[in-house]
């Protein structure tokens, strides 16, 4: 059962710094898009402030509706098959792995691939849903405990929150992917 797989990233799992602290080394890194799914904030270990949510995606049932946001941006890493099963226990109890297609960019264009991915577990489903939106603030205000301090929100919000097709990225984000975006065929 040797041989590589893909899997998609969208949250913590899109930095090196900690798929290299669970001993994976991806060969490949591309950006990616998850159709038809939007990205949000219901997932958390605590009910305190320490950490108030992590990231979870679900279905679009209507793309047309204005309020949701799709596709999921995200990140598609070449990795061992042997790795999945360390990525399985750093996402669970929250989290389990299903395959959905995701779109790549490659440098002979975009393409679909079938992809690993950690979705949320139903009965862990918060009561304070977020929806991440392209244009929109990056958290919706009044929403998380850090609002009365902007500036712990923003840096929080900006770690988590990563726009990679609309052009933005932050200096750590940017130096992050940097140091772990391999082209394809290398």
């Amino acid at each position: 059962m040797g041989g590589n797989v893909l899997t998609f990233a969208y949250g913590a799992n899109m930095g090196l710094a900690k798929l290299l602290h669970l001993g994976i080394h991806p060969k490949h890194t591309l950006v990616g898009m998850l159709p038809h799914h939007e990205l949000i904030f219901d997932k958390s270990l605590t009910d305190g402030e320490a950490e108030p949510a992590f990231a979870n995606i679900r279905h679009t049932e209507d793309p047309g509706d204005p309020l949701a946001v799709s596709p999921v941006h995200g990140v598609v890493h070449d990795v061992k098959r042997s790795d999945l099963a360390k990525l399985d226990a750093s996402e669970a109890p929250l989290y389990h792995r299903v395959k959905m297609p995701v779109e790549v960019d490659t440098p002979a264009g975009a393409r679909e691939v079938m992809a690993w991915t950690y979705v949320g577990n139903d009965e862990d489903l918060g009561p304070h849903v977020q929806v991440h939106g392209k244009a929109r603030d990056w958290v919706e205000p009044g929403t998380y405990p850090w609002d009365e301090q902007k500036k712990d929100r923003s840096a929080a919000a900006k770690f988590w929150l990563i726009q990679l097709k609309g052009g933005y990225l932050d200096e750590f984000t940017a130096a992050e992917l940097q140091a772990s975006v391999a082209p394809m065929g290398k």
